[in-house]
């Protein structure tokens, strides 16, 4: 495939080789995994568990593009991604992109160095691969070194890519107690808090339960089944019941999805499963994915018949607080930014995504054109002075 731009030579000894099947990938576990611990500011959504249960369930229709980059035959880098067909007001159009689709909120390549892994791999990509129209990277943290690499990777490649953001991530960083974080909440929802705890301590017996398997590798690698079906059951008696998009734990299409991913962070140590009980019944939950301390709010619920008793509140502030004595260093909740997470949130992080169109397609030129005239409104937008 031409690409329409110099692209650099891959010298001899940085082999690479491309795996676009299921069966190639199943091999991989191993090496993949090692990689993906080696991998600086990884999620969970980096480990062969998630792309297998990705692919399993989501990869109908999809192709998958993971190239591997191994100098003198040892694996050193990796990077994951598929072309996605997708429609687009200029029509259809096929991805290439990682293979995230939304459940998550960051994705980058893998390996000790993820801007070696690029520039060992992406030129290649593009020159031997073929089948997309768009190279858009997505869910790529901006304000980063994340963003800075893949900058500088595509501007070595000639690659012009419009850089957009895509929408913003609240999320905790989680001081070293829990004081620290009170005093940086406002006085109205410390309150608020406060008087949450009160109104269901009198309404009965309190119980929290996390569930944090250390996974396989510690004799862990089964799930709690029951605690589970609690989460569900409360995900039935939420405002999740009557949604339609697909995408809330209790919705029939979806639950052996989340059943799936469920067992297979356990089995890695990357399952966190948070439960509270008003008289040893289940009225709020926290399923989260957790990794080198950084956790990412999966789903969450509660009962809605204890919603005037502030049982969502109270739970998120437990989390919190555990989290803090654990040791954690981060809590994504996830797009969207809704008034609640903002309350809780001390940043807001800009997920944003590269796009590239391949030379030739008349249709992928209009789609790069309309991202670029995106990033020029985004960037008169932040250059105006706030109000207030």
């Amino acid at each position: 495939m031409a690409t329409g731009v110099a692209l650099p030579a891959v010298r001899a000894e940085q082999q690479v080789r491309l795996v676009s099947s299921a069966e190639q990938l199943a091999g991989l576990r191993a090496e993949w995994n090692r990689l993906w611990r080696q991998t600086p500011g990884a999620t969970f959504f980096g480990s062969w568990e998630w792309i297998d249960c990705f692919w399993r369930h989501y990869g109908q229709g999809k192709q998958l593009q993971v190239v591997l980059w191994q100098p003198e035959g040892k694996l050193r880098g990796i990077l994951p991604l598929v072309v996605d067909r997708q429609w687009t007001k200029v029509g259809p159009l096929r991805f290439l992109t990682y293979p995230l689709q939304n459940w998550g909120t960051f994705y980058s390549p893998l390996g000790p160095d993820p801007e070696q892994t690029l520039r060992a791999t992406l030129p290649w990509l593009l020159e031997h691969s073929s089948g997309w129209d768009v190279l858009e990277l997505r869910w790529v943290q901006l304000e980063s070194k994340q963003e800075r690499s893949l900058r500088a990777v595509l501007k070595q490649m000639g690659l012009h890519a419009a850089v957009t953001v895509m929408e913003y991530s609240p999320a905790i960083r989680l001081p070293e107690s829990w004081d620290q974080y009170l005093a940086s909440r406002s006085g109205k929802w410390r309150s608020s808090w406060r008087r949450a705890v009160r109104r269901l301590q009198r309404a009965g017996k309190l119980r929290w339960v996390r569930y944090r398997p250390g996974g396989e590798n510690h004799g862990e690698g089964e799930p709690c089944w029951e605690l589970f079906e609690h989460a569900l059951a409360v995900s039935r008696r939420s405002w999740q019941a009557q949604a339609t998009d697909g995408t809330t734990l209790c919705h029939e299409q979806v639950l052996p999805f989340f059943r799936d991913l469920f067992q297979a962070a356990v089995r890695l140590g990357a399952a966190d499963l948070a439960l509270l009980y008003l008289d040893g019944h289940p009225v709020a939950y926290h399923f989260n994915l957790v990794h080198q301390g950084r956790l990412f709010g999966l789903r969450t619920g509660y009962d809605q018949q204890v919603r005037h008793l502030g049982a969502g509140l109270v739970a998120t502030a437990r989390l919190i607080q555990d989290s803090i004595c654990r040791g954690d260093r981060l809590v994504d909740m996830g797009a969207p930014c809704s008034p609640f997470k903002k309350q809780l949130a001390t940043d807001l992080l800009p997920v944003g995504r590269f796009t590239w169109a391949r030379p030739g397609s008349l249709r992928a030129r209009l789609y790069q054109w309309k991202r670029q005239r995106d990033q020029r409104r985004q960037a008169c937008q932040s250059s105006r002075p706030r109000e207030g």
